[in-house]
């Protein structure tokens, strides 16, 4: 007997379960076993992962398939409409056999493939070094969403459709286009509806009789500005940023160092340190003792300006080098002259830089982060052909996808996520979203609907929230009030300000909560305010229940405005 939803010993099925048992149902004790050695071959490709792999596997092929993003809860549903669907065609049972058989040579044959991409002890023998390395590094630095898409480009390949050369291209342009983004801190949510859609786009250019390679880069040369490759300005502008956070994708930041340190595009180098054998090291470290303090204060009498330079470059691309495992842990707090005879003695070339360096401040650390991000540039390169290629009424397009993405925006409640993206949206072109001018005027949490009646600003909405989280999770304000530190730090580094003493507020305060004497700073950016109600609500484990409603104060045209 065969179960849907538990095996023989009542025990729930995974999806993957689900849907062998699916394909299995309904066929005669032969037909069986002939599924059945096809269905083997696939979970022999997927097993490196023998929980989630066969399921993972089939998922991604629903996505590259039916071009759309499909949830890993819904991929029993989504894979039995689908092949119903196909099966349906065919009247009678032997050719809807036959059918099935061809369907699962074709899932055998694209689990080989996912098995390429995915499976990082890499047993395959029969492919190109370079190929290898490739997907190698997207298994490093973690960006899976792309999986479909590569499906179906091995796919061309594995067909003869595409050369060697060609699949080879497009690894490293959507290698470089993830780092550059990564870098960026674009949004990656744009992923599940970019890469699904690609070989269609693919497709409906080469109707214009472009070649594969050429079509490829004419989708990603008119992508709209939220999903598009950060051009080289863009990203030394962005890396040279106060709080620019370049450490905290580690696997991204040591793959970017492990160029940096051997394929260096000014020395033409060619090494062979591997990161398993280096640290990342921070230069500026972040515990500051008596000589860190005075270099990093330099001349200026604010006593305490140290604190805010190392909260704005800590973690900068700037302030972070490579050294050999051995002088890490013995570096830390060194001053920086102990730092700089050790970081000689590394044999790192890109730790010759500090050689002629006397002092480390904010200055020789942005002047450093331009350095660092202009090779990023010219290693991760942003091909020319993106320019040539972007068609005439592109900018038009990507102010009408704007304007569309503003009322979509605004038509619905929105989650915590969704709010922080749309007021983080950068556009890397003539235009930009001008989000002054939204507002909040609803907002849910834990099932009550709360209707701001007062004023309708960001600001009010924190103070809103505030209050409830203190009205029934006092203790996460009491304990933020509590601490010792007048700027205390979140995971992500958005400053948080609650104090029960208000000389450490220096901004605007809110007077008293429920009674008590707890001073908010409410003069932050909107997207600031919102990753900060994301923090509070998610130390009281209540951050899915919150969404918010927006409206625009002014017409959705005025909203779209140019550069200056």
């Amino acid at each position: 007997m065969v179960f849907e939803t538990i095996n023989a010993t009542g025990k729930p099925l995974s999806e993957a379960d689900k849907i062998r048992n699916f394909i299995l149902m309904n066929e005669s004790l032969e037909n069986q076993k002939k599924v059945f050695k096809h269905w083997v071959g696939i979970e022999i490709n997927t097993h490196f992962d023998p929980k989630e792999g066969t399921t993972e596997f089939i998922r991604n092929y629903l996505i590259f398939k039916r071009e759309k993003f499909h949830k890993k809860s819904n991929v029993y549903k989504d894979f039995k409409d689908y092949v119903s669907e196909v099966l349906k065609q065919h009247k009678n049972s032997k050719e809807r056999f036959e059918e099935k058989i061809y369907f699962l040579e074709e899932l055998k044959e694209f689990s080989t493939y996912y098995n390429w991409l995915a499976d990082s002890e890499e047993k395959y023998k029969d492919l190109d070094d370079t190929i290898k390395n490739y997907l190698k590094v997207l298994r490093d630095i973690k960006q899976t969403t792309c999986y479909p898409y590569l499906l179906g480009l091995i796919n061309h390949w594995k067909k003869e459709e595409i050369d060697d050369t060609t699949i080879k291209t497009i690894l490293e342009f959507i290698i470089n286009f993830l780092i550059r983004r990564l870098i960026c801190k674009s949004d990656t949510n744009v992923y599940t509806d970019l890469f699904p859609a690609v070989n269609r786009r693919i497709k409906e250019n080469m109707e214009k009789e472009d070649d594969y390679l050429n079509a490829f880069y004419r989708v990603f040369a008119n992508l709209i500005p939220a999903e598009s490759m950060p051009k080289d300005d863009d990203l030394v502008n962005i890396v040279s940023r106060p709080r620019h956070n370049f450490y905290s994708n580690l696997n991204t930041c040591k793959y970017v160092f492990e160029k940096l340190v051997n394929k260096d595009p000014d020395l033409d180098t060619d090494g062979k340190i591997k990161m398993d054998n280096i640290n990342i090291e921070h230069i500026m470290p972040k515990k500051l003792q008596r000589y860190w303090i005075d270099m990093v204060s330099g001349d200026t009498e604010e006593s305490r300006k140290y604190v805010e330079i190392q909260e704005n470059y800590l973690n900068s691309l700037g302030n972070l080098t490579v050294t050999s495992k051995k002088f890490n842990s013995s570096m830390s707090n060194k001053s920086f002259g102990d730092k700089k005879e050790l970081y000689a003695k590394s044999n790192i070339h890109l730790n010759n830089y500090f050689k002629d360096i006397d002092i480390w401040n904010a200055k020789q650390i942005i002047e450093r982060s331009k350095i660092l991000a202009n090779k990023i540039c010219k290693i991760f390169k942003y091909p020319k052909i993106l320019i040539e290629l972007k068609t005439d009424s592109q900018e038009n397009k990507a102010i009408e996808n704007d304007k569309s993405y503003i009322k979509n925006t605004l038509k619905k409640y929105n989650t915590l996520k969704e709010a922080i993206y749309f007021f983080k949206y950068e556009l890397f072109g003539d235009y930009k979203i001008d989000t002054r001018n939204i507002e909040p005027c609803k907002y849910k949490i834990e099932d009550n609907e709360i209707i701001i009646r007062n004023r309708r600003t960001w600001a009010e909405l924190l103070k809103n929230i505030t209050d409830y989280i203190y009205n029934y999770y006092d203790y996460v304000i009491k304990s933020m009030a509590n601490s010792k530190s007048s700027c205390i730090m979140y995971e992500d580094e958005i400053e948080r300000r609650f104090s029960s003493n208000k000389d450490k507020i220096k901004q605007n305060l809110i007077g008293k909560i429920n009674g008590k004497e707890v001073f908010l700073n409410t003069v932050l950016a909107t997207k600031t305010i919102l990753e900060h109600i994301d923090i509070m609500l998610s130390k009281c484990n209540i951050e899915h229940t919150f969404e918010v409603k927006m409206e625009n104060k002014v017409p959705i045209d005025e909203i779209i405005k140019p550069q200056k």
